[in-house]
């Protein structure tokens, strides 16, 4: 396992989680997907083998620390095509944050089937990265709408889709997936999620977090 902190505090990328990820590539597509209708975002997801979280989760808590493991709050498989990427343009669900204090993005397609990765971004007219600067700004639901339009942000690091590889970083940040591809199950954006300690986004008194735009709540898209 190759660990590269881009910004420790913000990014960390673990590369060959799995010892196997053939094995671990094939039983994710041996799940069956469902359609997500909590969230605006168009994707499908399934719950994991066992022993595909037990070893995902066991490298999580070697860069995280052991205590990680009684704070996930959420993993699910996650499977995405081009699609689900024209409905969320059309929806305007792109930029976003989530309820977390930490995410994972472990990717599990082959290496041809591989495109874009993860970005992390500054809104560009305020500079504000994360939501905990939205609190007690007039402009929060604002920012938060304009996550639909990526000419309004500045992409501040891009993370590549590699085979096995597993991006942490904390949600909180405004990010979003560059891509979403393919036209089948063997093809599409094929991730296994992570989000660890629920934090919510209550920036605004006159509203409750999850449901606002941009975001996404405890176990959304990344």
């Amino acid at each position: 396992m190759t660990v590269t902190g881009i910004d420790h505090a913000s990014v960390v990328v673990v590369d060959d989680v799995y010892a196997d990820f053939d094995r671990a590539r094939a039983a994710a597509l041996g799940c069956d997907f469902t359609p997500r209708t909590d969230s605006a975002f168009a994707y499908r997801t399934a719950q994991a083998p066992r022993w595909m979280e037990e070893a995902a989760i066991g490298r999580i808590c070697e860069v995280l620390g052991p205590g990680s493991r009684k704070e996930l709050i959420a993993n699910h498989l996650h499977m995405s095509s081009a699609m689900d990427w024209k409905v969320n343009l059309h929806r305007g669900a792109r930029i976003h944050v989530d309820e977390a204090r930490w995410a994972g993005v472990l990717y599990l397609n082959t290496a041809e089937q591989c495109r874009g990765g993860t970005s992390l971004y500054a809104h560009r007219r305020t500079g504000v990265r994360h939501f905990f600067e939205l609190r007690g700004r007039p402009d929060a639901q604002e920012i938060l709408a304009d996550g639909g339009d990526v000419a309004r942000w500045r992409e501040l690091v891009s993370v590549a889709m590699v085979p096995n590889r597993l991006v942490l970083f904390d949600p909180g940040q405004f990010h979003q997936a560059q891509e979403y591809f393919g036209d089948s199950k063997s093809s599409a954006r094929l991730i296994h999620n992570f989000f660890f300690r629920h934090i919510p986004a209550h920036f605004d008194p006159d509203r409750k977090g999850t449901g606002a735009p941009g975001v996404m709540g405890q176990a959304a898209n990344s």
